[in-house]
């Protein structure tokens, strides 16, 4: 049995801002191996294709990124200060990502002609408005 040489996550990390920078239809999967230095072959048994690593880099996001801002929709307190400080987080450049929401980015190129994309945009959406309503 061959072992994975490399950290999931550091990998979908990588392609998000691979992602990002030059929109998911632009890049190969050649760029995915320069990006991440993992091999083609490694990354087809991981994610199965581009697609997957698409999927799994917006499962990734949402979690570690969107999800503790929609969080945040929830405090109590003056709404215009948290709706201030939501739509701020996404303004202000992390250590990691680019100023922006990359659910909303990849939705923006492909939302109107993919359906997954166009459910996960979907359920970013509602996320909000159920923490907002709260």
């Amino acid at each position: 049995m061959r072992y994975k040489e490399f950290n999931t996550n550091s990998v979908l990390e990588k392609c998000i801002n691979l992602f990002w920078r030059g929109g998911f239809g632009s890049c190969s999967i050649k760029d995915i191996v320069d990006e991440t230095g993992v091999n083609r072959y490694s990354l087809y048994e991981e994610f199965e294709n581009k697609e997957g690593i698409l999927s799994n880099a917006l499962e990734l996001y949402l979690e570690r990124y969107a999800e503790p801002n929609i969080a945040g929709l929830s405090k109590i307190g003056d709404v215009k200060d948290i709706l201030e400080s939501f739509y701020h987080s996404y303004l202000v450049p992390n250590e990691k990502h680019p100023p922006g929401c990359f659910i909303v980015h990849v939705a923006t190129e492909m939302a109107d002609h993919n359906p997954e994309i166009k459910s996960y945009l979907e359920r970013y959406l509602n996320k909000i408005e159920k923490a907002i309503a709260k």
